[in-house]
């Protein structure tokens, strides 16, 4: 029988900058406001997008990602 999917709940204060937290995730990250709507998502493919679009920033081939990939 396949294990039910873990749930997470990230709040950061108010009056944080930012929060810096690090997941390895198996599946999407699902991002919902506090009423429970839905705000955004990533996944493997829009997150290889978004590694891929810092590397082009810092100077990197568009390809330097593939290598992370297999």
């Amino acid at each position: 029988m396949a294990q039910p999917p873990v749930i997470r709940s990230s709040i950061v204060p108010n009056d944080a900058d930012e929060m810096t937290t690090d997941f390895q995730v198996n599946g999407v990250m699902y991002y919902v406001d506090p009423q429970g709507s839905h705000l955004k998502h990533e996944n493997v493919v829009t997150q290889t997008g978004m590694c891929r679009a810092y590397f082009e920033e810092e100077g990197f081939d568009a390809d330097f990602v593939e290598r992370f990939i297999y």
